[in-house]
């Protein structure tokens, strides 16, 4: 394989035989050759260059959250949440990777789940988005984000709130977003957001960061994210968050 087009993936795996004795011939064309070595499992600085040698990406991966811990020995794989979103997601952020929601992952697929066919397995009518037909106070995309079920109420699981976390030994109050996700739903965009005039809203790694992450089920983690400084008593935040369907 010399070239691809927009969107495609390609597979490069550890034994060919091996990978086609489990598989099949299936992927036969998506295979790009075979790797020698392997990554660690503590985390290492990983670089894509092209063929000039001038790097396309380099980042660092980690195993230990709020990095993805399944992927470490559980046989899940690691997965970049929307790869072709704009702004493309920031390799290095954890919070733009994802365990695969099946062990083996998805060889030469994305793994996710679609809005639109979430929403005719429902039955839900057009328009819908923000609609919410069991009365529970969150919407259809709220529901789909969490992966709950849109024509059964279920409990609000998502909190904002003031908290004390200890980062390297000191003790603070940080404004700390809880909620549960989706793993699959990739096609969903999320972004914690804080303010101090319910006008003028910051979000992004220099205000809020992933803090920490708990698989919960198949297709559902738990979402821990903090503010990046400490809330000062004196002072009057907000915070929300956005959803927004890519």
């Amino acid at each position: 394989i010399r070239s691809l087009a927009p969107g495609t993936r390609v597979l490069i795996v550890k034994n060919l035989a091996a990978f086609e004795q489990r598989y099949g011939s299936k992927f036969s064309s998506q295979i790009a050759g075979e790797y020698s070595g392997n990554l660690s499992n503590d985390g290492e600085l990983i670089t894509l260059v092209d063929a000039t040698d001038s790097n396309i990406l380099s980042f660092i991966y980690n195993d230990q959250s709020p990095w993805p811990e399944e992927p470490d020995g559980d046989s899940y794989t690691l997965v970049l949440i929307n790869p072709t979103g704009q702004p493309i997601p920031e390799h290095g952020d954890p919070s733009s990777w994802r365990a695969s929601a099946s062990p083996g992952g998805s060889p030469g697929d994305t793994g996710s789940s679609n809005y639109n066919d979430w929403k005719i397995a429902n039955g839900l009518p057009i328009p819908e988005i923000d609609t919410d037909p069991d009365r529970d106070g969150r919407d259809n995309l709220l529901e789909y984000f969490e992966g709950t079920n849109p024509n059964s109420s279920d409990l609000a699981s998502g909190t904002i709130a003031i908290e004390s976390l200890t980062l390297e030994g000191i003790a603070n109050d940080y404004i700390v977003f809880r909620f549960r996700r989706n793993l699959t739903a990739d096609d969903v965009s999320l972004a914690p957001q804080i303010s101090v005039d319910l006008s003028n809203w910051l979000e992004g790694p220099a205000n809020i960061v992933l803090h920490e992450r708990t698989r919960i089920s198949d297709i559902q983690e738990n979402l821990v994210f903090r503010s990046t400084s400490p809330s000062r008593s004196e002072s009057q935040k907000f915070g929300r968050l956005k959803l927004q369907l890519k």
